[in-house]
């Protein structure tokens, strides 16, 4: 999304390039200013339940920027992507560390590392393939959908929330 969100502006939204960069800045910003407080609620109900809240709010975030026609409401919803953005990033390595023994973090680690490179490395491609078969109108659909599979592959993971992690 990160990658192709200037085009989407400029080309979907009717938005300067200028616009466009300056709008994804709420995203960012926010993401900055809740990676801390993500972390500590996490301490509080667990990762997991962290992670799918960061999930299942930027899927909703994501479903709703396709309905957008408001500068403000744009960079509102922006905003609130990057604080669910953040319940998903900050919490995903310590899950994954501490979903195993002490003796397989490395594995686990470069698991993580993997499939996290993959994907900054295959989605900017596969969501530019989209947006050229469908249009930039797909692409936050595109989005949505491809988090609710990472939902899906969230709940499927058996772990038991333990708070002194």
């Amino acid at each position: 999304m990160e990658a192709l969100f200037t085009l989407y502006g400029k080309n979907h939204l009717g938005l300067s390039k200028d616009q466009s960069s300056f709008s994804l800045t709420f995203f960012s910003l926010s993401f900055v200013l809740f990676a801390i407080p993500s972390g500590f609620f996490a301490s509080q109900i667990g990762k997991k339940k962290m992670i799918v809240t960061g999930i299942s709010g930027l899927a909703a975030v994501f479903l709703l920027l396709n309905f957008v026609h408001s500068l403000t409401v744009l960079w509102i919803l922006l905003f609130f992507g990057g604080c669910f953005w953040a319940c998903i990033n900050i919490n995903s390595y310590p899950f994954v560390v501490s979903t195993g023994s002490e003796q397989s973090i490395g594995t686990r680690t470069g698991l993580y590392y993997l499939v996290s490179s993959l994907a900054a490395i295959t989605g900017p491609p596969l969501f530019g393939l989209i947006v050229d078969w469908l249009s930039y109108q797909a692409l936050f659909f595109a989005a949505a959908l491809s988090l609710l599979l990472a939902l899906a592959c969230i709940f499927n993971v058996k772990y038991t929330e333990n708070p002194a992690r």
